[in-house]
């Protein structure tokens, strides 16, 4: 009895890096919105610095009022995309050394369909933030940020989980990378 309950286990755990891929594209709403949402922020408040005239006397101020700027405006949209990309290539990875029955298959292909409108709704929300009143100009300054969120991400996310599941299912039992 003790042994088929750890049998059972395995295999959930086997089960588990299926659902990566709605894991991901969460991960990577969360943060373009936060993203959009804080590059604003950052850009309101180095807005009030300038009107204020703090930094006219003080060079370093205003220095530093500049490079912060360019290196938030840099480093958020640089995130969102290195996550992206990051993420695809640790699901790659995981696919290549996930040890897979061909059983899982029909369970695949149900969270591969659940990805993809998880992906359009995502694209929609990161949309409808960016498209409302104050994130609208910051929005389009954020360039790889709205390339990854654009009309397109469904079909990003149809493709990966293609190659995904054309890795699972191409190789044999004896293939499988330890």
């Amino acid at each position: 009895m003790e042994l088929r309950k750890i049998k059972l286990k395995n295999k959930f755990k086997a089960k588990k890096g299926i659902f990566a891929l709605l894991l991901i594209i969460a991960i990577l709403t969360i943060t373009a919105v936060f993203g959009l949402i804080t590059y604003r922020t950052i850009k309101g408040v180095n807005q009030v610095y300038d009107d204020s005239g703090l930094f006219e006397d003080n060079p370093i101020g205003n220095e530093s009022n500049i490079a912060i700027k360019e290196t938030s405006k840099y480093g958020i949209d640089n995130m969102v995309f290195f996550l992206f990309l990051g993420s695809i290539v640790g699901l790659i990875f995981g696919a290549v050394k996930t040890r897979f029955s061909p059983i899982l298959m029909f369970l695949f292909l149900m969270v591969f369909l659940i990805s993809i409108f998880l992906a359009s709704t995502s694209a929609e929300i990161y949309h409808g933030f960016a498209t409302t009143g104050d994130l609208e100009e910051t929005a389009d300054e954020l360039t790889f940020t709205g390339i990854i969120f654009s009309k397109y991400f469904p079909l990003m996310i149809c493709i990966i989980g293609a190659i995904i599941m054309i890795i699972m299912w191409g190789k044999q039992g004896g293939e499988i990378v330890r």
